[in-house]
């Protein structure tokens, strides 16, 4: 299969082991896609699991694509998040929770080249709304976004340039990337394709 593209997938995972069959299964997915990638995954320093066990369930012999980073403390998801970016080698970043399911006829037909370089972000939504359903993809500046913002999970999807632009997410407070999205999103602009891409555990406690 032709590669589309090149991205980053940066997975913070903290305790759950539930969900390292989900991050696995994730992978694979990705991998099937033709996606250009590499998956860097954040363990933030889980007691449910060891190190060696995260590795060996993930890496499965094969670092080629996948790197594990552990965190010597519990930092939270905002900064893991922010180690991922600085590892990232490619300038585009999927944020994917670790619980978070990618549906694979998404991924299949991910095409981030398609997309001008005044994108800064492309949100991938998590449930049908009026805009799936008609197939209407939506470009939003800074006013638009702020009026039309939705009330749900989205999976994000950014340029690592605008992120380094603004300093990455703030270290101050956990979770709150809406802020840092409000940021890029005053000079680049952002994206929203009419696909739902993955589904959502809305029971989550990772953050």
């Amino acid at each position: 299969m032709t590669k589309k593209n090149s991205i980053s997938i940066v997975i913070p995972i903290f305790n759950r082991t539930y969900t390292i069959q989900i991050v696995k299964k994730n992978i694979s997915i990705v991998r099937n896609s033709g996606l250009n990638c590499e998956f860097i995954i954040v363990n933030d320093y889980s007691t449910e699991f060891s190190r060696n066990e995260l590795e060996v369930a993930l890496l499965d012999n094969d670092t080629k694509d996948c790197r594990v980073l552990h965190n010597n403390e519990n930092l939270g998801v905002t900064k893991s998040k922010n180690i991922g970016i600085s590892n990232a080698k490619y300038e585009w970043i999927m944020f994917l929770d670790s619980d978070v399911e990618l549906k694979s006829d998404f991924i299949n037909n991910l095409n981030l080249n398609i997309l001008r370089k005044n994108i800064g972000i492309l949100f991938v939504p998590s449930r049908a709304d009026v805009f799936t359903n008609k197939g209407i993809d939506r470009e939003y500046n800074l006013s638009t976004y702020i009026k039309n913002y939705f009330n749900y999970e989205c999976l994000p999807i950014v340029r690592k340039s605008c992120l380094l632009e603004v300093g990455l997410f703030t270290n101050e407070v956990s979770g709150f990337e809406g802020i840092t999205w409000l940021e890029i999103s005053r000079k680049h602009k952002i994206f929203i394709i009419p696909t739902v891409g993955i589904k959502y555990n809305n029971s989550s406690d990772d953050r």
